[in-house]
Order: structure tokens, then sequence, then C-alpha cells
């Protein structure tokens, strides 16, 4: 999307199109990590992926979407592969029926209720008007969280009450233990569903 507008004023097929290459890069570099697994000595079996913003919406597309169908480059991710969990600040999905009993994974959302660009809960990207180039619906975290607790899996959803979209880096840059308890949990094959309301961001 380099000198292209992703507001309002832009092209949706061109806004959709970006996020399937940014899918289809992840899958491209999981790929090269199973394929150099015994090298590097990971566990493909635990493999997380974690965003912001529009990283957020790259993760939560890469987990959910058909990867025979979406992926665009030659080295090829298997479509068995799961992840084994996400990780989202500030992110949102384009369909919820995208995730399902078979593919949804345990997931972390964080979000700031008052984000004015990618919706807390279900809105058009930017809260566009319907009649923009660029109009786009999306699904935020907290429609994404009611969605994963009906199909009865594991999801974690922290709101930043009256916050904006500089909540979506909060547990990457301001305090990382939330994230580093939720993989522990994860990998350690507990099974929670979890909603908390926080009032500030964590302290630089």
């Amino acid at each position: 999307m380099k000198d292209k507008s992703f507001s309002c004023d832009g092209i949706l097929t061109e806004k959709i199109k970006a996020i399937q290459i940014a899918a289809s890069q992840l899958w491209n570099a999981t790929a090269f990590l199973i394929d150099q697994s015994e090298k590097i000595n990971i566990d493909t079996t635990q493999i997380f992926i974690a965003g912001s913003s529009a990283g957020a919406e790259t993760v939560l597309h890469t987990a959910h979407w058909d990867k025979a169908q979406m992926q665009l480059f030659d080295q090829k991710l298997s479509s068995s592969f799961k992840y084994a969990g996400i990780i989202s600040g500030a992110g949102a999905i384009m369909d919820l029926n995208l995730i399902t009993t078979e593919n949804q994974l345990p997931t972390m959302l964080f979000h700031g209720d008052a984000d004015p660009t990618v919706p807390y809960a279900t809105a058009a990207h930017h809260y566009c008007p319907p009649n923009s180039s660029g109009w786009l619906m999306l699904f935020g975290s907290h429609s994404i969280a009611e969605h994963v607790q009906k199909l009865n899996g594991i999801v974690q959803l922290t709101t930043f009450e009256g916050g904006d979209h500089s909540c979506a880096g909060a547990y990457f840059y301001q305090d990382q233990e939330p994230v580093s308890d939720f993989i522990r949990k994860v990998v350690s094959g507990e099974r929670f569903i979890s909603f908390n309301y926080v009032s500030q961001l964590p302290a630089e």
C-alpha cells in the first residue's frame, strides 16, 4: 500500500489484496521456519503469531483463511498446519464466518473501545460511510471474542476503556507479561475464557 490510501478514499480491492499479500508472506515465513526447524531447533507445534493494527489483521486472516485458496507464493504452507495461538492488538477480521469450530485457535485480543481506526466491535474500517471507495466492514476484537466464546474456544480479551488506536501495541511495547502468560497457559493445555476491562494503558 505504499503511496496508496488505506482509509475511506482508498480502493477496496487493494485493501483486501494487501491483507492477502501480508498473510501469504506470513505463511511463507512459517513454511521456511518449519523447513529449517531441525537446524534452528524449534517445536513446529508451538508457533504463535502476533501483530498490532494491520499486523493484527494479518495474523487473524492468516490463521483463518483457507490456505489452499488464498496463498500467493510458491513456498506453500500445508493446508493442515495450525498455529498454536494468535495474539492480536487492535485487530479485526473481514468475516466472522471465517472462524469455525474446526479452525478456531487460542486467541488473545486487546483493544481500546474508542478506537476510531479499527472497530472494537463491528463497524466499517475507519468508520467510513458506505458510499466510500474504501468501505470495508470489519469485526473487531469484541465481536471476535464473543464469536470464539460461542464456539467454546479459548479466548482472552482485554478492553482498554476509552482507549484509542494507540492501544494496539500495549502488550508488545509497554508490558509483555500478559502475552507470555497467555502463551504459557496455552502451552500447558489450560482452557479459559476471559474478558478483562482496564482503565489505562500499561506504563512505558
